[in-house]
This record gives C-alpha cells, structure tokens and sequence, in this order.
C-alpha cells in the first residue's frame, strides 16, 4: 500500500530534506520514526526538497509498506518517534483500487493533467465538488461532524462512494442516523 504523508519542519538544525552521510536530515528522521511504527525499514520519496535551515509547512511524501495502520495510526505513531521540530500533520492511503479499475497508465495520464486528485480528509475544508466521483476512504476515523462536513461539499452531478469499517460500534451508520440518511448499502 502506499501512504501518502503532508510533513511539516523547522528547518534550523537540518542539512535539508534529502538523506546525506553524517549530517542531521528531515528524511532520515521521518524514514526511522516511520520504520519504527511499519517494523521494517521504510524509505520516502519526496515531491521536492529543501535545502539546510529551511522551513516546510506542507511537504508531500510518500512511501510504500505492506503494514495495515490507519491513517491517524501512521500520523500519531511517527510523531511519538519524531523529534520535535518534525511533525507528520495528516497520512492519506492512495488509492490503489482507483488504478486497479482503471489501469495503472489511465491512472498515471488522470493524475497527472487533475482528472483525480487525492485531497486529504483534513484539508478539505472551503472546497466542493461537481460531475465528480468521490470516494471517502477510512470513513470511520471520522466525526459525525466531519461526515457531515464532506456530506455538504457534495454538489451536482456528483456519486459519491464512503469505504470504512462498520466499527468502532457501528460509528458509521451512528453518524448517517444522526445526518438524517436512512439507507446506506453494507457489502
């Protein structure tokens, strides 16, 4: 599976992001913390990098892992293993089912000119969607509020796929109760 992380840093006692032999690096930190919650080793890539001292408040990585972890699981087991000037902020699956149904190169083309794009849960707020497919995966690690939040950006034209376990205590179908929704499918 891959894992996509948004990773934030204080830059002042790192030789940058990228791994280099003797010196302090942003990714050798998250590598090791993210080892640390997969048992095995783990090596991130990176859609940019910063050079020493800078700062980052929204880098993207990515890594592969057969570990099964929740989202939130990957975001506070890396943060108890990471020092405090380095904080993962969010973990978002990619959607491996996504290349599955449509092939790996019509996935890699749709990706790459914003036919699909990967939004994670927290930085949603203000958008809305329209003629879309959007799948909310890991639906129960959210709110009933946050439900309801996503349930709100849902526009025209839109069909719309939640995917998430049953439990913690059946939350999911707690959280559509409350919203009003009476039918929701169980497969």
């Amino acid at each position: 599976m891959r894992i996509a992380l948004g990773v934030e840093y204080a830059g002042t006692h790192f030789c940058g992001w990228q791994l280099q032999q003797g010196v302090r690096t942003v990714q050798a930190c998250v590598e090791e913390a993210l080892g640390r919650v997969a048992d095995h080793p783990v090596r991130v890539a990176c859609a940019g990098r910063t050079d020493t001292a800078v700062h980052a408040l929204g880098q993207v990585v990515h890594f592969d892992t057969a570990a099964e972890r929740r989202p939130r699981s990957w975001v506070f087991g890396a943060n108890t293993y990471l020092p405090p000037d380095v904080s993962v902020r969010w973990a978002q699956p990619v959607a491996e089912a996504i290349k599955e149904r449509i092939g790996k190169a019509a996935y890699d083309i749709a990706l790459k000119n914003g036919g699909i794009e990967l939004v994670p849960f927290e930085v949603m707020r203000g958008r809305s969607w329209k003629n879309a497919f959007v799948l909310l995966d890991e639906a129960q690690n959210c709110t009933a509020a946050e439900i309801k939040t996503f349930l709100t950006r849902i526009g025209e034209d839109c069909t719309m796929v939640i995917n998430g376990d049953s439990e913690p205590a059946g939350i999911m179908a707690f959280c559509f109760e409350q919203l009003g929704y009476i039918h929701a499918s169980h497969i």
